[in-house]
């Protein structure tokens, strides 16, 4: 039976496969994979912005030189993150991205993006009141000294609204493993095992709930969701400023339009009766994921749909199931 779970910055439904599959033996690591990029939109989704405690910081870390493993980056990260420990942090999501330098003729270069959250009475023993981010920025260049840090290339400001915060990092977690600055052919000689590219630490608040729902509610939950996504397109055309954000809402909504008939034009070589089908399992088994607001879907549901009790008939339980009115 389909399942919807709600989170606070987003939904997923898929349905469900009965079979387990665990991943097996995790292997080396080498740069972004599809499953991690998937677990960290999933992390970023599943956290309750309004039950963050402490004092919030956004960081934007670079590196002039890139170093030559990724042993020595780890170095440099465990070591920022050592002080930040001592300055009193609570909770940490960090994630590391590559910088092209093709203009300078030099490779891609590693940078480290984060959230911090601090304990405020220590982190105002640690340093002077309004002085934290600059106390960040020296730690940093204190670290990554060997590769040839500068000032002007950090990046550290202070998180006053945590769901624009979160908004920013959807950016990030939107971007999948093909997106080029987690490619892995661009990664350099020496970082053919890149360690793990995301982490967290400490108590984050997070938060899903799980609904049933029948078939025919998760195809019409997916075709809203489709016109959601369209309709979020277009207010960033309309509230695009420069001719690259207008040209890259133009492309979202183009694509978003073409996705259905791109899926049937490559079907077109097939009989009817087998594009039906096949069509159909594609319908089956395609899942929903996105960033949005899940009080939308909470009040889509209300609007076209009603629950109603059912009894499972392997285990006996009393489920709650969402079905078209």
């Amino acid at each position: 039976m389909p399942k919807i779970t709600l989170m606070p910055s987003g939904i997923k439904a898929s349905v469900p496969t009965g079979c387990s599959h665990g991943g097996g033996k995790r292997d080396v690591c080498k740069g972004w994979s599809l499953q991690g990029a998937q677990r960290n939109d999933l992390f970023l989704r599943s956290i309750d912005p309004t039950k963050l405690t402490g004092v919030g910081f956004a960081f934007s870390l670079t590196v002039r030189t890139c170093p030559e493993t990724h042993a020595r980056w780890e170095r440099m990260r465990r070591g920022f993150l050592k002080r930040l420990e001592r300055m009193g942090l609570l909770r940490l999501h960090w994630l590391t991205e590559w910088q092209p330098r093709a203009r300078r003729g030099e490779g891609p270069v590693p940078h480290l993006h984060a959230v911090a959250f601090f304990d405020p009475d220590q982190l105002g023993r640690s340093c002077p009141p309004g002085l934290s981010a600059c106390a960040f920025i020296h730690h940093w260049l204190d670290v990554a000294a060997e590769c040839e840090a500068d000032s002007l290339g950090q990046h550290v400001s202070p998180v006053r609204d945590a769901k624009g915060w979160f908004g920013y990092l959807a950016k990030h977690g939107a971007r999948g493993v093909f997106h080029y600055q987690r490619q892995r052919g661009s990664l350099p000689l020496g970082w053919q095992k890149t360690g793990r590219m995301w982490g967290k630490s400490g108590s984050w608040p997070v938060s899903a709930e799980e609904l049933q729902c029948t078939p025919a509610a998760f195809y019409a939950l997916r075709r809203a969701v489709d016109r959601l996504r369209l309709e979020d397109a277009r207010r960033e055309r309309r509230k695009a400023y420069t001719a690259r954000k207008m040209a890259a809402a133009d492309k979202r909504i183009a694509y978003l339009r073409d996705s259905q008939r791109r899926v049937r034009s490559n079907l077109d070589h097939l009989p009817p009766d087998e594009r039906v089908k096949l069509l159909r399992h594609i319908g089956q088994v395609s899942a929903v994921s996105e960033w949005c607001d899940p009080g939308q879907v909470v009040r889509w549901l209300n609007a076209i749909c009603t629950p109603t009790e059912t009894v499972d008939s392997e285990t006996g339980e009393v489920l709650i199931v969402w079905g078209l009115k």
